[in-house]
């Protein structure tokens, strides 16, 4: 693969991520009163959007499940080819290969990390926290198909997350506190 072509695939990369991030802060942030508005006055995506935050464990589940494949995804592809970039920028200056290399990583490192911190996670946070009802309505469709394809392996993954936690003493987020109604 080229260089150009794994930057663009990064940058791909990277932009689904930061809609997995938006997911997240979208399903525990929306407003049920609104969502209901929403759907009095015919919007179908905010019946969808209503019933995803129902089911808030497993499509939180689900968001965090593409975080990490995208995040996983970013690293694979995106220090292979910011490294080439690098030691391609850095052959033209006299260092010995060895330092060249060691500058590429560790360069590599910091920009991808900076770029997948920045652009990957804390835009697109205060993105779905100011824009909460715009990117639920946005993003809707495409969460609910993601969750349908990945239920298999949402579902195994929450089912040992939450028996974990139960073990520790902690009640999963879709069991109601007692008492209340």
């Amino acid at each position: 693969m080229s260089i150009t072509t794994g930057i663009i695939a990064f940058f791909i990369i990277l932009f689904i991520a930061a809609l997995f991030v938006m997911s997240e802060f979208v399903l525990v942030r929306i407003r049920p009163s609104r969502l209901e508005y929403l759907i009095e006055n015919g919007d179908k995506r905010a019946i969808l959007l209503k019933e995803m935050t129902k089911k808030l464990d497993t499509y939180l589940s689900a968001t965090q499940l593409g975080v990490t494949i995208t995040s996983l995804a970013i690293g694979w592809l995106g220090d292979p080819t910011f490294g080439r970039l690098f030691n391609l920028l850095f052959s033209s200056i006299a260092i010995p290969s060895s330092v060249s290399t060691i500058a590429s990583i560790i360069l590599s490192f910091v920009i991808l990390t900076s770029l997948q911190v920045i652009i990957g996670e804390l835009v697109p946070k205060n993105i779905a926290i100011n824009k909460t009802e715009q990117i639920g309505l946005f993003i809707a469709k495409p969460l609910q198909i993601w969750f349908r394809i990945m239920y298999p392996l949402v579902f195994v993954l929450n089912s040992v997350a939450n028996g974990i936690s139960r073990r520790i003493g902690l009640k999963n987020i879709s069991e109601p506190e007692e008492g209340v109604s």
